[in-house]
């Protein structure tokens, strides 16, 4: 039951990230920019 409700939510969470790029466009490369730095710490800890 918990997983339901969770994949639900990540369902919702999509519909919100979906709506935020239609509405605000510039949202987009500030999600890249903290992709890219989590990416770089990642690299971090994998070295």
């Amino acid at each position: 039951m918990l997983k339901d409700i969770a994949d639900e939510e990540r369902v919702h969470a999509g519909e919100f990230l979906r709506l935020l790029k239609e509405l605000a466009p510039d949202e987009e490369k500030f999600y890249q920019e903290g992709a890219e730095e989590v990416e770089e710490e990642i690299e971090k800890f994998s070295s």
